[in-house]
């Protein structure tokens, strides 16, 4: 099976920076660059599919070395929703460390343990609506990944993930993330256009596909665990139907999903990011209804995968580590223990 293999490349040293990070595409001839938020997303995969856990528990060690006080950082930057990656990557792989393990690592680097204070970065960053330190001015022309924008609402993987998980970040840590929850849904909801789409951000009325699944990824993992079953309120549950039927709207033919739109038409490259993210939400969401539109997206990603794992853009030589992460979702059989059955289960 195809995704048995990508979990292995991922997992492996074909994807692996000398400092243990995750790189963030594989390329012997143009090497990628090693990347936080991807080395949190392969820590997510990994734990609820644990073929590697030596590899898994490298991940969380390296990402616990990240010690900068704005969080994970890009280059000089830090950014919210990475730090709420890694955050997420950490705290899924001590769900497999035992007992012993885990007391002995806590031991040796209680003072030094970056969790409670990633926790409490994302509390701040979500009451203040700061997605980077250094901090951008909000403009129309503002890049989607430096705004407080609708990707944001994926942080929200890491705040259930510390709620469950009983991580303090601070005082009224528990009453601060749900706070933050409720806030993130609100300023979300508060993006989504009359079609369905979520907006980068309340400055443009441009929408990037990857964003807007990350919106939606968001949405549904608040559901999971503010009403704790299937059953969503009507305002989250109309807003994300919406979202879906709108990415199922854009779906080309070919099963591909291009990167942008502005409102009247779909424009830019065909990505593979947005196009895997589609196929989960639509299995996720509502797997019969949607049953063309996932058959023709894991038929576009099979088309485009190499033996190792998915380009970012069709034809490219440079194998995008998270474009093949939610790939291996994607397109994994039902039933499959790389197949989402809930939120929380996408990385």
């Amino acid at each position: 099976m195809v995704i048995d293999t990508w979990v292995e490349s991922v997992a492996s040293g074909l994807f692996r920076h000398r400092s243990g990070h995750c790189l963030s595409w594989a390329n012997p001839s143009h090497p990628g660059y090693p990347y936080p938020e991807l080395t949190g997303l392969l820590a997510s995969l990994l734990a609820r599919w644990p073929v590697d856990q030596s590899r898994g528990r490298e991940l969380h060690d390296v990402l616990c070395d990240e010690a900068a006080v704005d969080g994970v950082r890009r280059g000089d930057v830090g950014y919210a929703f990475d730090t709420a990656m890694a955050l997420r990557g950490v705290i899924d792989q001590r769900r497999l460390m035992s007992c012993h393990e885990l007391g002995r690592r806590e031991a040796v680097a209680a003072e030094a343990d970056p969790v409670p204070h990633w926790l409490d970065l994302l509390l701040r960053a979500v009451e203040t609506r700061t997605a980077t330190t250094p901090a951008e001015s909000l403009s129309p022309g503002t890049r989607w990944s430096l705004s407080f924008g609708a990707h944001q609402a994926k942080i929200s993987a890491a705040l259930v993930a510390a709620l469950r998980a009983g991580v303090s970040g601070g005082p009224d840590a528990v009453g601060r993330t749900w706070a933050a929850l409720n806030q993130l849904e609100e300023r979300t909801l508060g993006l989504q256009a009359t079609d369905g789409r979520f907006r980068i951000h309340t400055a443009s009325p441009l929408t990037y596909a990857h964003a807007h699944c990350y919106a939606v990824e968001g949405l549904l993992m608040m559901s999971e665990l503010k009403d704790g079953s299937a059953v969503r309120d009507d305002a989250r549950t109309d807003a994300i139907e919406r979202a879906v039927a709108w990415l199922a709207s854009v779906q080309a033919e070919d099963g591909s999903v291009q990167a942008w739109y502005d409102g009247a038409r779909t424009s830019g490259p065909v990505r593979t990011d947005a196009t895997a993210q589609s196929v989960r939400l639509f299995r996720l969401v509502d797997s019969g209804a949607y049953a063309d539109e996932v058959d023709r997206g894991q038929a576009f990603l099979r088309q485009v995968a190499s033996s190792h794992g998915v380009p970012y853009e069709p034809g490219s030589a440079d194998l995008a580590s998270w474009s093949t992460i939610f790939a291996i979702q994607a397109l994994a059989p039902d039933g499959h223990r790389a197949c989402p059955t809930r939120a929380t289960d996408l990385v």
